[in-house]
This record gives C-alpha cells, sequence and structure tokens, in this order.
C-alpha cells in the first residue's frame, strides 16, 4: 500500500467515524478540528512519501472525503494559521499546491499524540 492511499484510508475513515472523532478533537491543540487534522496528515504523508506527489485542492478533496468548498475553507484556516504554505506547482504551474511547514507539522505531531492517547486509553474509533 503506498503512503497515499494509506492517508487516504485513514481521512476516509475519519469522515465515517465523524461523533467519535469529534470527541477526540474536543483534545487537540488550538481548536484544531478533523477535517484540518485529516488534511494536515494527507499533505504530510504525500511530501514524505518517495513519490512526493504535489496533491493540488482536488486531490486532497478526494484522499479526505472532503467537498470543495469545505476543503477550501480548511486551506485557508491552515494558512491564516502558518500551518501550510501554498505554493506553485513545479509540475504543473496552473496548480497550486499546500505544503506543511515547521508549525503545521508540530501541530500534526501533537495531534498524532492525542490520538495515540485516545486510542491506547480503550476509546474505538
Amino acid at each position: 500500500m503506498t503512503t497515499v492511499s494509506k492517508a487516504f484510508t485513514r481521512a476516509r475513515y475519519a469522515r465515517q467515524l465523524r461523533a467519535p472523532l469529534q470527541k477526540l478533537a474536543s483534545s487537540f491543540p488550538s481548536n484544531t478540528t478533523i477535517d484540518q487534522f485529516s488534511v494536515l496528515y494527507v499533505i504530510h504523508e504525500a511530501s514524505a512519501s518517495p513519490e512526493k506527489p504535489e496533491l493540488a485542492q482536488i486531490d486532497l478533496c478526494k484522499l479526505t472525503a472532503i467537498d470543495r468548498s469545505t476543503m477550501a475553507d480548511v486551506l485557508q484556516r491552515l494558512s491564516q494559521r502558518g500551518w501550510i504554505v501554498v505554493r506553485r506547482s513545479t509540475k504543473d504551474r496552473r496548480k497550486n499546491v499546500p505544503v506543511i511547514t515547521r508549525s503545521g507539522r508540530n501541530i500534526l505531531d501533537k495531534c498524532l499524540k492525542v490520538e495515540q492517547e485516545f486510542i491506547l486509553s480503550g476509546n474505538t474509533i
């Protein structure tokens, strides 16, 4: 399974398991939402994969099962918080590609720790 397909699977589950994940998100730092967490995770995993695919907004929509208008809002909020920057694609100059920042990576790491503690404490997702 490729890194991107793992991210897709994880994000798809996140959308299907909304109620327990809302409980999880209430413990995330900086009022991070499930959608923000999912998008940060997918962007990070794509950038960490050997293929390094450049994911445009439409790609993120498909991988996270978030509609286009919600995705635009999520990306804007992530950018305003300094957790991503948007750059032109090096492969297709028509595309804008979000890139996770160090600050975004720090928040993602904290969220992943909360997620792990949530699961280890007997909660089910």
